[in-house]
């Protein structure tokens, strides 16, 4: 009676209808959605062509190098995933602008695909309601015509859900190897998702004897940490450095220092950092012009003097501690300020789940500028730095670190400054490697979209349902009728949640990070509100 009552909440299909749900569990709706969805696609890049998405040079600076044996700057080639540099930067190579597009087009096609796909565990309703909700979600299409780790990430994270979810239904060494395996692929589009490593937990939850799901456990854990590890072996064979990418240790500092909770009263490890800048970055420009002191630049917040922070470590104290300097002082600006810290990276998720992408239009070509305003600093007047930071630039830039050294940055006046290096060769190699990169860079984007199409797209995204709605949803409604085998639409939300606390830590809220993953939100609201129910009374 209770399935029949559940039935009947959304009336008696027509035959029309039932029809359709038919086809929408044979092997040809998947084709059909995979064609609708690049159709949507291609509609949306009518208004928003493909252009450089987050971090784009920095992606196409490690394609540039990774093919040389001498490598002038390994920083380009630590500090970014290989897979999502090979996505963003090969199709540029290899057919240009329109390749990539043809490229990312097929990831969002796919990505719509797989999760049609773990939806389809849960019955037709359940598939066409993920299917239509991703197709039209305005966000979620602009994301993959960013050139960057965002969309890769995306289509791979839809990938995993489909592994997962099969190893979930009918555990076996094979599946639940590819979910692991899946694990690494992640990893190596966004290492971020590196977290996704403890899942192996998630075997415990299986039936079967503790010993099968600790054996199952371990080859998930295998799978996803082996390729990893080949990885960092190749960094160090090539670069000194075993490391999937380096940096991760600045996370919880970048965090502490943005949010003025960096101290030297913090603990020792502080005070020893405050004591290289006094020495060996405040005496420099543009800190000696702009007459910055140690308590103005520990309270600054600022990305700039950041970036100068993470230079100075690997300047003073040495490549090779990679940032442990900074790793300790973000500790102890953690244990100073625990509730301050802790309400940050609370505030940062709740932020994202309110959060939508919209599409930006191309950006004109600069123009030459010059200072509107100055500031009169010691009776000198000084141009007015931009965006509200306290210096015009980073004394070193952010991505000219080596080991050994061998380059520098001279500064010939308070704002003006430029790259030396000690080895003609070295320089040399860098001027082709940023031509290289420039070259990638050229006729990116292909076009200008159209600004009245793009106007339309953008209010679509604000009026759609935010992740947060989904989310809700899919906990009201496994609440209210306790849909059966819950277990992997609610283990994929928990990866999200695991993945954007990890980013949290260190970045602020950014849409990004969270709409590639929040299709696991529209799959809970659709397993919760279509899928069968648990319990099923026979009639009477």
């Amino acid at each position: 009676m209770a399935a029949r009552q559940d039935a009947l909440t959304f009336g008696r299909p027509s035959a029309t209808w039932r029809r359709f749900e038919a086809f929408a569990e044979t092997r040809l709706a998947a084709v059909v959605l995979f064609v609708a969805a690049l159709c949507a696609f291609a509609l949306e890049s009518v208004a928003l062509p493909v252009a450089g998405g987050r971090d784009f040079g920095g992606y196409l600076r490690w394609y540039v190098q990774f093919w040389d044996s001498h490598t002038v700057l390994p920083i380009w080639t630590l500090t970014r995933a290989p897979i999502a540099s090979l996505l963003v930067a090969g199709p540029l190579d290899l057919g240009g602008v329109w390749l990539a597009t043809v490229v990312f087009a097929l990831l969002f096609a796919a990505s719509v695909v797989c999760w049609a796909l773990v939806a389809s565990r849960y019955g037709p309703r359940a598939t066409i309601l993920t299917a239509v909700a991703l197709l039209v979600w305005p966000a979620y299409g602009v994301v993959f015509h960013e050139l960057g780790s965002d969309a890769g990430g995306g289509a791979a994270f839809a990938l995993w859900a489909l592994l997962v979810v099969r190893a979930i239904e009918r555990p076996s060494t094979r599946r639940v190897a590819a979910a692991g395996l899946g694990v690494a692929l992640l990893t190596l589009v966004r290492p971020g998702n590196q977290v996704l490593v403890g899942f192996a937990l998630l075997a415990l939850l299986l039936p079967g004897s503790w010993r099968r799901r600790l054996a199952l456990g371990g080859i998930f854990l295998a799978s996803a940490v082996a390729p990893l590890l080949a990885w960092s072996a190749l960094n160090s064979i090539r670069y000194g450095d075993f490391t999937i990418v380096r940096g991760r240790n600045v996370f919880v500092f970048s965090r502490a220092f943005t949010h003025h909770l960096v101290a030297p009263s913090n603990g020792p490890s502080t005070r020893a950092l405050a004591r290289a800048v006094d020495e060996h970055l405040l005496p420099l420009e543009p800190y000696r012009s702009y007459h910055v002191d140690e308590k103005e630049l520990f309270a600054s917040g600022s990305f700039r003097m950041l970036t100068d922070l993470f230079a100075l470590s690997d300047r003073y104290w040495g490549w090779g501690t990679d940032y442990a300097i900074i790793r300790k002082a973000g500790w102890e600006a953690v244990k100073k300020h625990p509730l301050e810290f802790s309400g940050e990276v609370a505030t940062t998720i709740a932020t994202e789940l309110r959060q939508t992408a919209y599409g930006t239009p191309p950006a004109p070509a600069a123009a030459s500028s010059t200072a509107e305003h100055d500031v009169v600093v010691g009776g000198q007047a000084l141009p007015k730095p931009s965006e509200g930071q306290p210096i015009p630039s980073s004394h070193w830039s952010g991505d000219i670190q080596r080991p050994g050294g061998g380059i520098d940055e001279v500064w010939t006046s308070p704002t003006e400054h430029h790259v030396v290096f000690a080895s003609a060769r070295n320089r040399r190699e860098y001027d082709r490697l940023q031509r290289d990169a420039g070259r990638l860079d050229d006729g990116v984007p292909a076009y200008g979209g159209s600004s009245t199409l793009l106007r339309r797209l953008n209010q679509a995204s604000r009026w759609f349902p935010r992740p947060v709605v989904w989310l809700l949803v899919g906990l009201v409604g496994l609440v209210v009728r306790r849909p059966r085998r819950a277990l992997a639409p609610l283990a994929l939300v928990a990866a999200v949640f695991v993945v954007l606390a990890a980013a949290a830590v260190g970045v602020d809220a950014v849409p990004e990070y969270v709409i590639p993953l929040a299709p696991a939100f529209v799959l809970l609201a659709a397993v919760a509100l279509l899928g069968e129910r648990r319990e099923r009374l026979t009639q009477v």
